[in-house]
Formats: C-alpha cells, sequence, structure tokens
C-alpha cells in the first residue's frame, strides 16, 4: 500500500509514513491521508473525491488505467492465434474467438474497471503461459 496526501481533493504527494506518525503529520500538514494499492498509478495533481472515494485523472478513474491496458495486453497475446494460417482446430478457434469478444466486452460490463470479471482463458488453447506472464509481468512478478 502507498499513502497519499490529500489537500482540497487533490493528491499533493505520495509517501510512505508509519501508522503512529499518521495522525500528528495529517493534522500538522492540513491534509487527508488515505492508503491505496500499490498497482494504482497515482500522481501528484490527480483529483480524490471523498464522497466516491475514487482518484481521477483528466476525468478518467485511475482504476482503468489498469484494467484496459491489461484487457489490451489479453487480446494482443492472441492476435496470432486469429490467423488464418495458424493452426488451430476449429474447436479451439471458436473458443478463442468467444474470449477475445469477451475481453472487448469488458468496459460495457458491471464491475468495469474497479473488478471485472475477467475471462477464463479457453482450456487446449495455445498460449497459456504466455497469458500468465503477462499478468504476472504486469503486478509486479517479473516472470521471466
Amino acid at each position: 500500500m502507498k499513502t497519499l496526501e490529500i489537500k482540497d481533493g487533490v493528491v499533493r504527494n505520495i509517501i510512505r509514513i508509519a501508522q503512529s506518525q499518521r495522525d500528528a503529520y495529517a493534522q500538522a500538514q492540513e491534509v487527508l491521508l488515505i492508503d491505496v494499492e500499490e498497482l494504482l498509478p497515482v500522481e501528484p495533481g490527480d483529483m480524490y473525491n471523498g464522497f466516491t472515494g475514487l482518484i481521477y485523472r483528466n476525468g478518467v478513474d485511475l482504476r482503468e488505467l489498469v484494467s484496459r491496458p491489461l484487457r489490451d495486453q489479453l487480446l494482443a497475446a492472441t492476435d496470432y492465434l486469429m490467423a488464418t494460417d495458424y493452426p488451430l482446430a476449429d474447436e479451439a478457434r471458436s473458443a478463442i474467438i468467444a474470449y477475445r469478444q469477451a475481453l472487448r466486452d469488458l468496459p460495457d460490463t458491471p464491475g468495469w474497471p474497479a473488478s471485472p470479471q475477467w475471462p477464463i482463458y479457453p482450456d487446449r488453447a495455445p498460449g497459456g503461459d504466455s497469458l500468465w506472464h503477462i499478468l504476472d509481468a504486469m503486478i509486479g512478478g517479473g516472470a521471466a
């Protein structure tokens, strides 16, 4: 987790602070301190909505800045499977097409972008291991 300094609805700074020092720091600096996940790409200047608890940049919910690139990378990881000359059984091709359509539809589903229901990569389809490398790399696992 990382801690944000909020003043007048604007992220002023991203800090690391001991729990025991939070109250005194917030009072001295006249700021609100909130904790967010490391993965959220918050920057000073982003806007904080105290009613919803959401953070925005240029009107875009920051959670979308995480979910959309992941969705796009998962789509890109299966592009080669759609080549007409790629040797893929009809059943597997149909499953990949359905998977890719579900990824494209994600932004229109409930829970987007905060907690989307990610489609599951089809069984017996090629490339499954590479998709885990993409996910691992995006969340900082450093898969090779």
